[in-house]
């Protein structure tokens, strides 16, 4: 028997799986792996987690929006009670820290620079800094980025990294997948010839105010060894691999920690933290470092990657075929999609191009907060809800009749499932007909400002949708052990799944334990996580983007089909003594197998037995296979698998890959015309998610995306002094967000059509309603008092402003 482990590769075809009998898979009522530890109280979050011995660490926070320290005086500092160091920008010992620990300029405020404090306490440390006395170079700044591309405009970055100091972050033609691809780009069809070829055109704007407040207080404890790096730190991607860069260390290891919910904005925190906690451990010879953050300045340390505006231009005949979409997107400091995105990834749109320009501006670092998506599901969203009201036409017949992929029609996809082994199944047709259902669209859909409610108030329906997106270019690796359980009887062996912790509350232990018990046939209850601390390769894809269990997923089930392989061996072959490779055996002791004669082909295992396909009462526990019940020793190798994914790029490199999985959405408002007040009335959200795994963890997803969308179409916004540019509501009072109060009655409803290039079909869900539903806010505004506002969030104000009130 061969036990090199596997490695996965890209799945180009359907997984032909996806119609098998699930025993796992996609069952309710299990209980959650994670679910004790939190309902208890036990679950160590960041802040929780303390090295014996540690010295906490404070960092000055920039108070102004452009700064520069001129001079500073750390003497009271460093003779304060309790202070064991001062790091300053200007140290010569140490060249990454004013580079990355603590610059001498801030380009925000709050901003982490200058000096950091170590000391034996929090209160020692935030004491000291107080006492540190700076003068202030304090340069001039800029907060949008129409502004930071004027002639003229201050240079608001740090220039501690730019070659060229200027404030474009780039002057280029995007192509539809909005990569930074050069001076010329790339682009779909010819839009000039589209404009020629449309019945009508139409033009707007749209602005998108700077969003996101991370939930939990940013901290982070390493310690630095002569060989190694030991890290916990809450965050999307592992400190570690930072710190071991800062550092030299050649290994690290990570501490199983609950996230408190990062949602995009534990990317550059805990890059930035890595950096400093592995410096800072360091010049201390290894003491253990914390480092803390207060709430204003973790919860706003990075921001949305959607703030700024993009001008549309559309054009589309009469009968609602979009023959032409242009934008011109302008965003503060940088963004990862753009607003023609989406529309190449999943319509028949054949012309679409983006000039992009963005630039940076005096604001915390721009991210994928919520996910950089929403700025493509907003340029989708807002341009068929304005080609539909222009046509007065029912929105969801707008996007079936546009329903496509690359500029192709859904012939094209048709014909690719049937290439690639998908399922026939249309999923918008399929997630438009049952929200169509679930909101009662013939009775409540109505043309734009036509119906008023009893109470006066008016009414408006918005529809939006979009695809589902799903694996990414990151990669996933897993290690898979049979292991003794408790006693020395059948059932006795587990699977240990060891990968890197995934907890980020959406329920993913269970999920991978689910996803090993249905592959290698055992019961729930033998499967178990075990997180790996200890990198050597194992760690599956950090808890981030929709796309982990795609990505994930087939890693474990590419190590359970390698560990189901090698029970059914030893239950044809028996165990025998060389299968050590160290050992020199010349007349190997082989022990009788259980099932003698057979094949390993005529095996299965299913509820944790190994049993006979023509003959199922012929069967025996696999704790028995593998524990060799014939002696009180096992006499064969540790049975375990090793599984890897890497996900692959998208586009040119993968050409007949698409993206063929959708879901659709309704938000219902009720309107106030003397007040400007929006009341949410109903959510409706239908999502195929190709497969679920886990129906709880994809419905809690589409609960609080769509609690996070409504946010960031009504409520969120950075509020900034333009006198100072210092913010305004840099904390939870006064940054306003909604709550599930806010959402009316969330209808989720799933549909599972397989035609993603997940395990068994599945694709993500994560993100999805937290991107699209932000832009069916103004769609539902206008259908209710019939004039369009395009400005987010959509506040009263601007409602009244809208109707001539204001």
């Amino acid at each position: 028997m061969d036990y090199t482990p596997r490695v996965s590769h890209p799945n180009r075809k359907c997984d032909p799986n996806w119609n098998k009998e699930f025993n796992h898979v996609g069952k309710t009522g299990l209980r959650r792996r994670d679910g004790w530890e939190k309902v208890s109280g036990t679950a160590m979050f960041g802040r929780d987690f303390t090295f014996p011995g540690t010295l906490y660490a404070r960092v000055l926070a920039c108070p102004h929006a452009n700064a520069l320290i001129k001079s500073m005086d750390t003497s009271k500092a460093e003779v304060y009670p309790g202070v064991r160091r001062i790091v300053r920008y200007d140290d010569k010992d140490h060249p990454l820290i004013p580079v990355w620990v603590v610059p001498q300029q801030g380009r925000f405020e709050g901003e982490p620079m200058g000096v950091a404090v170590i000391a034996v306490s929090d209160e020692v440390a935030q004491d000291a800094l107080r006492m540190i006395d700076i003068e202030w170079e304090v340069l001039p700044f800029v907060l949008e980025c129409e502004d930071a591309l004027k002639e003229g405009a201050p240079l608001c970055y740090n220039l501690r990294s730019m070659t060229s100091p200027s404030n474009p972050s780039s002057n280029r033609n995007t192509g539809p997948t909005g990569a930074q691809v050069g001076p010329v780009g790339n682009k779909l069809g010819d839009v000039q010839q589209g404009f020629e070829e449309a019945d009508k055109i139409i033009e707007f704007t749209t602005y998108k105010a700077e969003n996101h407040a991370r939930v939990e207080p940013m901290s982070g404890s390493f310690v630095f060894k002569e060989d190694h790096l030991e890290a916990a730190c809450p965050g999307q991607l592992p400190a570690k691999a930072l710190a071991m860069n800062a550092t030299g260390a050649l290994n690290a290891y990570d501490h199983p920690i609950f996230h408190g919910g990062a949602f995009g904005h534990g990317y550059p925190i805990s890059l930035m933290f890595g950096f400093l906690g592995g410096v800072l451990s360091k010049i201390m010879n290894g003491t253990p470092v914390k480092i803390l953050m207060d709430t204003s300045q973790s919860n706003f340390y990075c921001m949305s990657n959607d703030a700024g505006f993009e001008k549309f231009k559309i054009g589309f005949k009469n009968d609602g075929t979009i023959t032409a979409v242009q934008t011109d997107s302008h965003y503060n400091q940088t963004t990862y999609e753009c607003g023609v995105t989406h529309m190449e990834e999943n319509t028949r749109i054949p012309n679409l191009l983006t000039n992009y320009e963005g630039a940076w501006v005096n604001r915390p670092t721009a991210f994928c907060c919520r996910s950089e998506q929403r700025v493509a599901a907003a340029g989708l969203n807002l341009t068929f809800s304005h080609v539909a009201a222009e046509l007065e036409m029912d929105p969801t017949e707008l996007a079936l009749k546009n329903d496509g992929v690359h500029g192709h029609g859904m012939e094209f996809i048709q014909n690719l499932k049937r290439e690639q082994g998908f399922p026939d199944r249309d999923s918008l047709a399929e997630c438009v007909a049952v929200a169509k259902q679930a909101i009662d669209f013939d009775n409540v859909w109505h043309k734009a400002g036509t119906k008023t409610l009893p109470d006066g108030r008016k009414h408006g329906l918005a529809f939006s949708w979009d695809h589902s997106w799903t694996d990414m270019t990151f990669d996933g690796a897993v290690l898979i052990v049979m292991s003794p359980g408790s006693g020395m009887t059948a059932y006795s062996m587990k699977a240990e799944i060891s990968g890197q912790f995934p907890d980020h509350g959406l329920n993913a232990a269970t999920s991978y334990c689910q996803l090993a018990a249905e592959e290698i046939g055992l019961n729930i209850s033998d499967v178990y996580f075990k997180p790996n601390t200890e990198g050597h390769g194992i760690e599956l894809q950090p808890p981030a983007s929709a796309s982990g269990m795609s990505v994930n997923g087939w890693a474990i089930i590419q190590a359970c089909r390698q560990l189901k392989a090698q029970i059914l061996h030893l239950a044809v072959n028996g165990p025998e003594m060389d299968i050590y490779p160290t050992y020199e055996v010349p007349n190997p002791v082989r022990y009788e197998p259980y099932f003698p004669g057979k094949q390993p082909e005529d095996l299965d295992i299913k509820d944790g037995y190994v049993f006979e396909k023509a003959n199922p009462d012929n069967r025996v526990g696999v704790g028995d296979v593998c524990q060799n019940k014939s002696a009180t020793t096992a006499y064969h190798a540790p049975l375990a698998a090793w599984g890897w994914y890497n996900a692959g790029n998208w586009g040119a490199e993968h050409p007949h890959r698409a993206r063929m999985v959708r879901n659709a959405h309704f938000t219902e408002v009720a309107v106030d015309a003397e007040t400007g007040d929006i009341e949410v009335l109903r959510v409706v959200n239908v999502n195929d998610v190709g497969k679920a795994i886990t129906p709880e963890s994809v419905k809690g997803q589409m609960y609080g995306g769509t609690i996070m969308g409504i946010s960031r179409g009504k409520y969120e916004a950075s509020i900034y002094d333009p006198n100072t540019g210092v913010k305004l509501n840099a904390d939870l009072l006064q940054y306003m967000t909604s709550t599930i109060d806010d959402c009316g009655p969330i209808d989720t409803r799933i549909v599972e059509t397989a035609t993603g290039y997940g395990p068994y079909g599945l694709v993500g869900v994560a993100e999805c309603c937290a991107d699209i539903l932000p832009s069916s806010i103004g769609p539902a505004v206008q259908n209710a008092i019939g004039v369009w506002i395009d400005d987010y969030p959509i506040t009263p104000d601007k409602v009244l402003k809208a109707l001539g009130k204001a």
